[in-house]
């Protein structure tokens, strides 16, 4: 088995692991869409002042335990039983890194539930952006599992054992795929366009929208920021500085977030461009 099947047999076994973080990375996202729904749409339960202060304390604590036991289980699956894993096939660090993003999913999952029962739609707003944060950093502490190292292609190896470790981890700035500058460029411009309408919109409601001016507060930010990190890596990829390759991964990273584009473009940059600009 050569150095480029052990390659393509790893990208193929992260594929799965990657398209359920990223399911799992999206549910937050969702929470906060349809509770917004719901609290403009229907005419859901007043709770009183009391029941909300403890199902806010409440909420609170599930979340401080669930993050918690997140590196309690972890220490628990990689030190105290991972023969017991391997032995039924399952890798362990695959095991942790699944059931850890559950895990920090777990305190959006809470105020959405307490949310059907009073809970202010707010709370849903910050324990799903929180969330959302604890599970994007756990997918980077296991980024490995889920983002293979390229490999390349004039390295050699003489047994199977023997580890391929590429000539240099740093990324030729005179290989940045053009169209992939474009597509980031492009992004920018659509994500400011977005940031206009919101702003718009919040000096000029219409009266069927000023139910939504919390969700449209959430977002102008998010919008705003994912226009300068088009443009500010559009730029680094266009002088190819060296900070470039960084900014890229970053920025693809982050655009995850941002459905459908963004989305898009970051599976186009895993699958097609990353390869590219670390081989070339």
């Amino acid at each position: 088995m050569n150095g480029n099947s052990l390659h393509k047999m790893k990208k193929q076994n992260n594929i799965l692991p990657l398209f359920l973080i990223v399911g799992i990375l999206y549910t937050p996202l969702i929470f906060i869409g349809v509770s917004n729904s719901f609290n403009t749409t229907l005419q859901l339960y007043e709770a009183p002042p009391d029941w909300i202060n403890i199902a806010r304390l409440i909420n609170g604590v599930l979340a401080l335990l669930c993050i918690v036991y997140v590196f309690i289980f972890e220490r628990k699956i990689l030190t105290e039983s991972p023969g017991k894993l391997i032995k039924k096939g399952s890798d362990p660090e695959l095991v942790a890194m699944l059931c850890g993003a559950a895990l920090c999913e777990a305190p959006a999952c809470f105020a959405f539930f307490f949310f059907m029962f009073g809970l202010s739609v707010v709370d849903v707003y910050v324990y799903s952006a929180l969330s959302f944060a604890a599970i994007l950093g756990w997918a980077w502490r296991y980024r490995r599992l889920l983002i293979p190292t390229p490999v390349d292609a004039e390295h050699k190896h003489t047994t199977e054992n023997t580890l391929i470790i590429p000539k240099s981890s740093s990324v030729n700035t005179n290989t940045m795929v053009r169209s992939y500058t474009v597509v980031l460029g492009i992004l920018g411009s659509i994500s400011f366009l977005l940031l206009a309408i919101k702003i718009v919109l919040v000096f000029y409601p219409p009266e069927d929208y000023l139910g939504q001016k919390q969700m449209i507060m959430l977002i102008i930010p998010l919008y705003l920021f994912f226009s300068l990190s088009c443009w500010i890596t559009t730029i680094l990829r266009i002088k190819k500085s060296p900070l470039a390759s960084l900014a890229t991964r970053a920025t693809s990273c982050i655009l995850i977030a941002w459905f459908p584009f963004g989305t898009a473009a970051f599976f186009y940059w895993i699958g097609k461009i990353r390869k590219r600009e670390k081989m070339e």
